[in-house]
């Protein structure tokens, strides 16, 4: 599948969270983002649970703007460190490739429902890199949760991207990438944007992502 991702005023930033979230009360700078569903459940008949998750993408010159959000109840929230296994929480994944006829490794985030990310970078599972601190400037917030949705909101930073791939994002560059739905701990559940071919429960695969193009 492709995704466009949508320009954004430069004064746009990821959504600090005050309370809920609802689809229908985000800011309008994201309600002009095209929205990807997470839909495909490709091991329903082992893990038969699933839940409707949704991201959307934007880009400035601070770098990508990301928001994820589901409707799941209950939701796991246990995690506290920095980029152990947020998947056994409530979790929503962006993995991303920016540069894929370049450079072969793409990031690996992974954010749980409490706001606490993980942060990959490698060309496959096992991932070369795993970011124990804080990314600057990636200004995680996670939305509260009232029994409906819950939502995250960050931002990769340009500044971050160059550092890694020697460039940063701009208009017209072709990523690849994958957003994800899971937990493996509360109703074990994996959901998918682009269809992932696996006999089991496997995000880490790059041949299996969908196109993002920059607007």
């Amino acid at each position: 599948m492709e995704y466009i991702v949508k320009r954004l005023p430069d004064d746009v930033t990821p959504i600090a969270f005050d309370g809920e979230f609802t689809p229908e009360t985000m800011p309008e700078a994201f309600k002009s983002l095209n929205e990807a569903a997470i839909s495909d459940y490709p091991w329903l008949e082992k893990y038969p649970d699933s839940f409707p998750a949704f991201a959307r993408v934007g880009w400035n010159e601070s770098g990508l703007i990301v928001l994820m959000y589901a409707n799941e109840n209950p939701i796991l929230k246990n995690i506290t460190e920095i980029s152990t296994r947020q998947c056994t929480d409530s979790c929503l994944e962006f993995f991303v490739k920016p540069f894929p006829e370049k450079d072969d490794r793409y990031m690996n985030i992974e954010i749980s429902a409490s706001g606490v990310p993980y942060v990959g970078l490698g060309p496959g599972r096992g991932m070369g890199t795993k970011f124990k601190g804080l990314v600057e400037g990636m200004d995680v917030s996670a939305s509260e949760h009232k029994g409906g949705y819950w939502a995250i909101s960050y931002r990769i930073p340009n500044r971050f991207i160059k550092t890694i791939y020697g460039e940063a994002v701009s208009s017209g560059t072709k990523m690849q990438a994958n957003f994800y739905k899971c937990s493996e701990n509360i109703h074990p559940h994996f959901g998918t944007w682009n269809h992932v071919v696996s006999p089991k429960p496997d995000f880490h695969r790059p041949e299996c992502f969908g196109d993002l193009t920059l607007e």
